[in-house]
């Protein structure tokens, strides 16, 4: 595994800069048994639940209402499926 790679991958994780099919070319081509620590667990885990601000803002990225998780790409305005409740973007803390 090259240094470059590693660190690409890395810088990635951390500010979310990371092109998608980048990082499973990466993870594809080294595979599970030749990454450091859970490196492949978090490449997994990034392309599987991409960040969302209106996803990111539910619990568990279960809807308020009926407990169901919410897509992945959901949009501020979107319906739930089941119960029609409607998710909107987060918004900042009145409490500071």
């Amino acid at each position: 595994m090259t240094g470059d790679g590693y660190e690409y991958v890395l810088d990635a994780l951390r500010d979310g800069s990371g092109d998608s099919d980048v990082l499973r070319e990466w993870r594809d081509y080294y595979g599970s048994d030749r990454m450091p620590g859970d490196l492949d667990w978090l490449i997994n885990d990034i392309l599987d639940n991409p960040p969302n601000p209106v996803r990111d803002s539910y619990p568990d990225y279960e809807g308020s209402d009926c407990g169901d998780k919410i897509p992945v790409d959901v949009k501020a305005g979107d319906a739930c499926a089941n119960c029609g409740h409607v998710f909107v973007a987060p918004t900042p803390d009145d409490n500071g």
